[in-house]
């Protein structure tokens, strides 16, 4: 049978009690009694352990919030080296990732240790306030020191109890937050820019911006010279770019960083930048412009392969050859174009060659009601391309070094003006005709039209 605590048992007539976690009792003569205060080492006996228990938890927090926040560590070395241009050059000490876990974990293990010591003897303190003020019943008391909380009946038998009964809480809340706390610690892989590092910076000369003022004298008269170029060109658009190429990326091939590590971050270069807005497949032969009326589709390819440099090769390999026209209003010659900084923004009709009459797997890649030309046995089809071409600038370390001679960006980029956009766009035919042809880092023509398209006039920006 369960009976309740009611008072301390049986105290002596003689004597009067006092509450522990106030005064202390002394007998002074018989029937009499004195109080003295706690000593100052009584009142640090107990609150050391719940001061340091404060004083842990704000290390803590500053160390996770201010330290560790958004702060770059090693993962396998404290003083790493870096390969740049030249050789190797090591880096400052800094603490890796295991040593930030072991750090925090030996702080929340002393933090939870210091916990206990303030816990155990508020159960014991609490027990013995809450019987000498309301009583505590067996059951309460076996509860409170087995579990070190009180019975949730209890809470709100008054405001002793309330506060009391706060304060376990409270405390076995901060005994279970640490797996909180450490789950909430997310470890991201990322490149980080080494600040004040002094190295030998990496130039490339052959694309910035006010680098050239007049295109080389061989480049313009000889045709071998500009079709060796070409060839590198879709050459080296094979080491940068795939069949499955990204639209929103740029990059640019160069062998400047090819003694740098992969993902070794940029600071500055400049990028050829050609986005396509939009593609529209014409539907009806009243959509195209009144020049056509008067020239055969291979004459408006024919004249564009004249405005545009492209030397003596075939001009229609295989199915799937294609070119923007330029504005006939005002043709322009690429060796007669001064080396302006310009950017071109503009909407073009893009012929299409098909092919020849089994061109059956071509059209399946075409939306449905897409016009097809028939032109003495060639197929045509017509689309309104609208693009905007230039360059782009990749600042402040948002350029990385993908493969041995690729740069790719990875965010947005503004476009800008640049002395060979004309130039480089007018390349862009000849190039597009190689790649058809060797079928180098393209998709399939018969998948689908936009994307095709695409990556035959976007890969050659490299």
């Amino acid at each position: 049978m369960e009976g309740p605590y009611s008072k301390l048992s049986h105290p002596s007539p003689e004597s009067k009690t006092s509450t522990f976690s106030s005064t202390d009792t002394l007998l002074k003569d018989e029937g009499s009694a004195i109080t003295q205060k706690p000593s100052l080492s009584a009142w640090i006996s107990t609150v050391w352990s719940l001061a340091l228990h404060c004083i842990l938890s704000v290390g803590i927090t500053l160390f996770v919030l201010v330290y560790m926040d958004q702060r770059p560590t090693n993962v396998t070395d404290r003083v790493a080296s870096v390969q740049v241009i030249g050789g190797n050059v090591t880096l400052p000490f800094a603490p890796i990732q295991s040593d930030i876990v072991t750090i925090l974990s030996s702080m929340i293990v002393v933090q939870k240790g210091v916990l206990t010591a303030w816990m155990a003897p508020l159960c014991w303190r609490a027990a013995i306030f809450l019987m000498e003020r309301r009583g505590l019943d067996r059951r309460d008391l076996k509860f409170l020191v087995r579990y070190r909380l009180l019975i949730p009946r209890t809470y709100l038998a008054s405001l002793p109890t309330l506060i009391i009964s706060t304060l376990l809480l409270t405390g076995l809340a901060a005994h279970l937050s640490s797996p909180i706390l450490t789950g909430s610690i997310a470890w991201v892989a990322t490149n980080q820019p080494i600040r004040d590092l002094k190295i030998d910076p990496v130039r490339f000369k052959e694309l910035e911006a006010g680098s050239r003022t007049m295109l080389p004298s061989s480049y313009v008269t000889d045709s071998n010279v500009r079709s060796w170029l070409s060839q590198k060109a879709w050459g080296l658009i094979s080491v940068g770019w795939g069949r499955d190429t990204d639209k929103r990326v740029h990059k640019r091939i160069s062998n400047s960083v090819e003694g740098l590590p992969l993902n070794s971050t940029i600071e500055n270069v400049t990028l050829p930048y050609f986005v396509i807005d939009s593609i529209k497949w014409v539907e009806d032969i009243s959509h195209l412009p009144n020049y056509t009326e008067s020239n055969y589709p291979e004459n408006l390819l024919e004249q564009a392969y004249d405005l545009a440099i492209v030397p003596d090769q075939p001009k229609r390999a295989v199915n799937g050859v294609m070119a923007l026209i330029p504005n006939y209003t005002t043709p322009t010659n690429w060796s007669t174009h001064p080396l302006v900084s310009s950017t071109i923004e503009d909407t073009r009709l893009l012929v299409f060659w098909v092919g020849t009459v089994n061109y059956t797997n071509v059209t399946q890649a075409f939306p449905p009601n897409t016009y097809i030309q028939e032109s003495g046995n060639m197929y045509y089809a017509f689309a309104w391309v609208a693009f905007k071409a230039g360059v782009g600038r990749c600042k402040e370390y948002q350029c990385i070094v993908e493969s041995r001679f690729t740069i790719r960006s990875n965010g947005s980029i503004e476009l800008e003006p640049h002395p060979l956009t004309f130039h480089a766009l007018s390349m862009v035919l000849d190039i597009s005709i190689s790649l058809v042809s060797q079928n180098v880092s393209i998709p399939s023509s018969w998948r689908n039209a936009d994307d095709y398209v695409e990556a035959v006039l976007i890969s050659p920006r490299f």
